[in-house]
Order: C-alpha cells, then structure tokens, then sequence
C-alpha cells in the first residue's frame, strides 16, 4: 500500500508536463482499483468519473510539506479518526487559526477532492480541523500525516 500511494503521489504531483503520456490523466481511483486492499465499491461517495489529482508539481508539494511540518503539525495535539477523515485538534494557540485557513485554502487549491471544516472551540478550549471526503480521500489524508510523522 506505502508503495502504491508514494508512486501515486508522484505521479499525481508531477507538473504535467514531466508526466509521461500514460500519466496525463493520472486518477487515484484507476490505481486503488489494482491495490488488493482497497475496492471502488468502498468509495460508494465517489461518482464514477471523480478525479483525485493533486495540481502541485514535486517541487511543490515538497515546499508545502516543509511549511506544514514547520508551521502546522508540531502543534497537533491529538488526531482522531473519523468514518471519512480526519479531525486534527490544536491548543487555542495565537496566530494557529489563520495558519490553519491559510492552509485549508491553499489545498482546496491544489487538492479538490479534500472536504475541510475549521472550529475554534469556545472558553479556550482549543481549535479543530477536520479534513476529509471519501474512503479514498481518507486514505490519502492516512498516508500524508504518517509521512509526516503523525500517526493515525
């Protein structure tokens, strides 16, 4: 599974055109659909022609990890597994919720088929973000915080 989700992710990294020609129209779901553990009818959210392509090139998404693992994830204090993500909690920090919409809306950018939902908690009680979709977007989600040293 480590194997399929890091090729993909190159793949679907890639400026497109250091893409070789059966990459063009690179989707996530034609690559799960060959992983023994993972079957289409486990995304019953995904319409048929749903693409999960990240626009970022690997500089990019290198970029992008190193600001996350810089601005945002040392500062998670719990993650908890939902049905369809994740929900990331972070102390009532100052300057963590603009960082944390900062970020949502740079990966609604890149990254379509991500869902996101943002709470500040009242009396300091901390804040919350919750990033998900489908099964497959969840898995996603999974593979990309334990690369960067989250466990889920």
């Amino acid at each position: 599974m480590v194997f399929i989700f890091s090729s993909l992710l190159f793949a679907a990294c890639q400026d497109p055109e250091e893409r070789s020609p059966d990459q063009s129209s690179f989707s996530f779901l034609q690559e799960l659909e060959e992983d023994q553990d993972f079957s289409v009818s486990d995304a019953a959210t995904l319409d048929d022609d749903a693409r999960y392509t990240c626009t970022l090139t690997s500089q990019e998404l290198a970029a992008r990890k190193s600001l996350l693992q810089e601005q945002i994830f040392p500062f998670v204090q719990s993650i908890e597994e939902l049905p369809n993500g994740f929900q990331l909690h972070f102390k009532d920090h100052e300057k963590m919720a603009s960082k944390i919409v900062e970020f949502m809306l740079l990966e609604k950018e890149c990254c379509s088929f991500f869902g996101f939902q943002f709470e500040i908690r009242p009396f300091g009680k901390g804040l919350s973000l919750t990033i998900g979709g489908s099964r497959l977007s969840k898995q996603f989600i999974r593979y990309q915080l334990r690369s960067m040293g989250l466990e889920t």
